[in-house]
């Protein structure tokens, strides 16, 4: 007698798939034994930002003034706790833990959704925007007679990227070059010659802001110019969530990618994937693991990719309740101030100034140039 079909899709998937449309309160996750939203944190009374905040907080060297957090970012303590929870929980009882993942995940991408003003099902979790713009570049259709836009201030991985897609696909690779003075007007009007001398454009892709410059690009702009040519924008945020305020509603980018890890005090690694056609009529992103959600819909093959170390992604609200209770907005802006203020020092002291002129172009990191004696002795070297 032969043994009856078996139905393999995953019952983590179809779990997922449903809750995120039902909004219904029995869909929400068994609690657990621990304060993994960070509901009862408070920020410590009395005490400023700086040195004192780094030590009582924050898992870094204390020897070392750490002027880079937008490489990999820096875990607060209440949040690396939360994480470290998750991981004796997942050990405690690992079948029950991934039995319940999908309504845990269900729930941090609700938390997300809420911060970013839009509906949960346009929202998934990736490692890092790397892992974004890639699965976002690798389903989009292209053949020889497209092109593929990008700004040369953008993120050289995603430059590679670009250029993987364009071997295979036989699609050019179109810059926009952005000479100074860095300005909004500038780049806008650089990018629209582009536009107007460049056919059959698959896709731009442009940062929110410049990963070695730390400019804020007009991403508003550009997508509402590609918006009436029917052109796809894919919008490399990495650096974006945590140091500007961000509503995708508002925003309306076809895709968006961001770290939650860099600015917004998450555990390494988590990111966010943004896909405004939900239903991805047009363009199928998929990830690069297939699993039991394939098929399921956009939400479904994301968010379950095998066995994997979900914690980080579970600490999500976790990181976004900390910032919100360290300042929020008013932290993003605190740090703007600083910035700024630091800078223009230092530029001072060097008899230079920044990369930009406008201050409404800066987050939380910019560039200040150096004085052109410092390189005099390239220049006086005689060649060979």
């Amino acid at each position: 007698m032969p043994l009856p079909s078996i139905n393999h899709e995953c019952y983590f998937a179809k779990v997922q798939a449903s809750l995120l449309q039902d909004k219904a309160s029995h869909s929400a996750p068994p609690p657990v034994p621990f304060d993994d939203d960070l509901v009862l944190f408070q920020r410590p009374p009395g005490v400023e930002y700086g040195h004192r905040i780094k030590e009582l907080l924050f898992k870094l060297d204390p020897t070392i003034a750490m002027l880079n957090n937008g490489s990999y970012g820096a875990c607060p303590k209440p949040v690396f706790a939360v994480r470290q929870q998750y991981l004796e929980l997942q050990e405690f009882e690992p079948v029950q833990f991934f039995s319940d993942l999908g309504s845990r995940l269900v729930r941090v991408l609700r938390a997300m959704a809420e911060y970013l003003n839009v509906p949960p099902v346009h929202l998934n979790i990736v490692h890092n925007a790397s892992a974004g713009t890639t699965n976002v570049l690798r389903s989009i259709p292209l053949n020889k007679d497209n092109a593929v836009v990008s700004f040369s201030l953008g993120y050289a991985a995603v430059d590679k990227q670009i250029l993987q897609i364009c071997e295979k696909s036989g699609a050019k690779h179109v810059v926009v070059n952005v000479e100074m003075p860095y300005t909004h007007e500038n780049i806008i009007a650089t990018f629209v010659k582009v536009l107007q001398t460049t056919s059959n454009i698959g896709i731009v892709v442009v940062d929110h802001i410049t990963s070695s410059t730390g400019i804020i690009m007009p991403v508003h702009d550009i997508i509402q110019l590609c918006r009436g040519r029917k052109i796809p924008v894919l919008v490399d945020g990495a650096h974006a969530i945590g140091q500007i305020p961000i509503d995708l509603n508002a925003l309306q980018p076809d895709f968006y990618v961001s770290n939650f890890h860099k600015w917004m005090f998450a555990p390494k690694s988590c990111a966010l994937l943004y896909i405004r056609d939900a239903t991805q009529s047009q363009f199928h992103v998929q990830p690069a693991v297939v699993s039991h959600g394939y098929g399921l819909g956009y939400g479904a093959e994301h968010g379950y990719l095998g066995t994997l170390d979900y914690s980080a992604w579970l600490s999500i609200p976790a990181a976004l309740n900390f910032h919100a209770k360290m300042g929020g907005t008013d932290l993003m802006a605190r740090n703007h101030r600083e910035c700024l203020a630091a800078a223009k020092k230092l530029a001072a002291a060097l008899k230079t100034s920044l990369l930009v002129s406008d201050d409404s172009l800066v987050g939380s990191f910019c560039v200040v140039l150096l004085p052109p004696s410092l390189f005099s002795f390239a220049l006086d070297t005689p060649s060979k």
